[in-house]
């Protein structure tokens, strides 16, 4: 029987095409496994909706739908750079709600390319867990976690690729809970859902290797395991849609670019794409 994967992503349509590469290296890498793609949006054109469904057509191993959420719900949240966290970062909150008929569910934010088998992530056992994450070594060295009244024993996560436990989460109430603590604790959050979801699930947050979500930070402390990263994350203002910068994986984000470009017809020249970029990059290094 194939195995079938429930994946998440929350954004807008100013996300629609570092989407559309993501969608393509997933179903790439992932040919073994059925994809049922759910996008949680507030904002979505027909046009960039018809673009996904011809890539599931293309693959066939995937399909794709969109949910509505209003808005306003996520609106008195403080969102601390907008240059990085955009309001639909908060959308993830209502996962168990939105999907009340599945009982786990992979969250992926779209500065994303996965480049291997999401199976055994998917097949992690969560009993106990509100989620599983890779912890962010980062935040926790420089204290953040104190600043939110976290123990140090306690599991603070990056919240770009999260397994959620939908069922247990449903049954404790979870998703009440985390936007009563996102007002509680709004002059300690720095890293807005991160934050939160790593202090509301505090105790019950399953830690995973660094594959599963290596940053662009990974590659300075871990450079070894590069190779055997199945998600790569493109963390922070740097963005390979952006600008270049070839010491941090954004070559294999133009591998699955270019391959979604030609299934679309549209046109793509790499080396002028990468040229492009590494322009921008330097001149913006010298402002």
């Amino acid at each position: 029987m194939t195995p079938v994967l429930d994946i998440a992503f929350t954004l807008n349509n100013a996300y629609a095409e570092p989407l559309r590469v993501l969608l393509t290296s997933i179903l790439v890498t992932n040919h073994k496994s059925f994809i049922r793609f759910h996008v949680i949006c507030s904002d979505f054109s027909d046009d960039n909706r018809a673009k996904n469904q011809r890539l599931m057509d293309y693959f066939k191993n995937g399909s794709i739908d969109y949910s509505a959420v209003d808005p306003t719900r996520f609106a008195r949240f403080r969102l601390p750079d907008y240059r990085i966290f955009p309001p639909e970062t908060y959308y993830q909150y209502v996962l168990a709600d939105v999907f009340p008929q599945l009982d786990k569910i992979l969250y992926l934010d779209v500065d994303i390319v996965v480049n291997g088998d999401l199976l055994p992530l998917w097949n992690l056992d969560l009993t106990d867990y509100y989620c599983a994450g890779v912890v962010d070594y980062g935040c926790e060295k420089k204290g953040h976690k104190k600043v939110l009244g976290m123990a140090d024993s306690d599991v603070y996560i990056n919240s770009g690729v999260l397994l959620h436990n939908l069922a247990k989460i449903r049954a404790d109430k979870k998703s009440e809970a985390l936007f009563a603590d996102t007002v509680a604790l709004e002059k300690q959050i720095k890293h807005a859902d991160q934050d939160v979801i790593s202090y509301t699930f505090r105790g019950a947050v399953k830690a995973l290797d660094s594959i599963y979500n290596f940053g662009t930070p990974n590659v300075r402390h871990e450079l070894l395991k590069r190779h055997r990263a199945v998600i790569l994350h493109y963390l922070g203002r740097t963005k390979p849609w952006r600008k270049l910068n070839p010491f941090q994986m954004h070559g294999v984000y133009y591998r699955f670019e270019q391959q979604m470009k030609q299934i679309l017809g549209e046109p793509y020249n790499r080396a002028a794409v990468v040229w492009q970029r590494l322009v921008v990059a330097r001149l913006q290094a010298r402002r």
